[in-house]
């Protein structure tokens, strides 16, 4: 939406097609349900994620294909012929996105990092230090035990004050209604367990609410996950200027080592003492280690905007 709408404010007819039920109008773009007749041309098409979505209209002029997650899908036979037949330029996430993938030929291509919406780039800090809250945001079967293990046997003994949130879908609905699925056996006694050490389940919400959730802590805790090629709460809590602190367990972060500025606006963790020990330092009271990330973080990583993000897909039809 985020990007659609950019075009639109810069000018543009703008048509998007997604899972909407029927069609409507909103901030100056079409949005058309799957099952809709699609426009006869256009000049553009950006297909999101998947080859078989270049294929949707017959007169284009230019075609490109934003690429999401890991790239191994586009090896099967059905998305090489496409991509062979309408040679879209290829629109990558990031750096550690290019290279996971080896094209058997040459296509155009181009990297662009998403967009932040305006509810985390305007959010406005009051300066003063917050609690000594963390949270996490990533899905449960990310590395969340081993997370808990630590919160429960190194980091809350040594701060009793301290708060764990996270931000779950799946457990908020377990803790609601008891239902859950059965790939979570092993981690519902651990999330019992450290409830009595400053853990709380939380219930992900808007945008416009989320930007205050992460103004209102002082450290996002986020494990580095192999597949993983963008981490969007990551990048929408760094402009908050939340510091983050990326736990990984083969020193390498990955992607999400793109969305963190380590030594500036967060860390990533080379194991798991120096994880342990900089979630000390940055939670304890009067931290400076916090006002020095949290300073630039708000100085470094708000300024993905949609409309950056717009202007530089201008600069490759232009």
């Amino acid at each position: 939406m985020g990007l659609s709408e950019a075009f639109a404010a810069k000018g543009y007819e703008v048509t998007a097609v997604n899972r909407c039920e029927s069609y409507f109008e909103l901030n100056g773009v079409r949005w058309l349900p799957f099952d809709a007749p699609r426009p006869p041309d256009c000049e553009i098409l950006i297909a999101f994620r998947r080859p078989s979505l270049l294929q949707e209209i017959d007169d284009v002029d230019q075609r490109f294909l934003w690429l999401w997650g890991p790239l191994s899908f586009l090896n099967k036979v059905k998305n090489q012929v496409l991509l062979d037949r309408y040679m879209p330029t290829l629109i990558y996430l990031g750096e550690t996105q290019r290279r996971s993938w080896k094209p058997n030929r040459i296509y155009q291509e181009a990297i662009i990092v998403p967009g932040v919406v305006d509810a985390y780039l305007d959010f406005e800090s009051d300066q003063s230090e917050p609690p000594a809250v963390a949270i996490t945001t990533t899905h449960p079967r990310h590395a969340m035990q081993e997370i808990l293990r630590l919160w429960v046997d190194e980091i809350r003994p040594n701060n009793d004050h301290a708060q764990l949130h996270i931000y779950s879908t799946s457990l908020s609905r377990w803790r609601d209604s008891g239902e859950i699925g059965d790939d979570f056996d092993d981690l519902i006694p651990l999330v019992l367990k450290s409830e009595k050490c400053g853990v709380l389940i939380k219930s992900p919400m808007p945008d416009s609410i989320m930007a205050n959730v992460y103004g209102a802590a002082k450290l996002h805790l986020y494990p580095a996950i192999k597949m993983e090629m963008y981490g969007n709460t990551l990048a929408e809590s760094q402009a908050t200027g939340l510091p983050a602190l990326v736990r990984t367990t083969d020193q390498s972060a990955g992607a999400i080592a793109e969305r963190v500025c380590d030594g500036q606006s967060g860390y990533i963790a080379p194991d798991d003492p120096a994880f342990v020990n900089l979630v000390a330092e940055i939670l304890a009271e009067s931290s400076g280690i916090y006002r020095s990330l949290h300073k630039d973080a708000l100085a470094l990583q708000r300024q993905r905007s949609w409309p950056v993000v717009a202007t530089e897909f201008e600069a490759l039809w232009r």
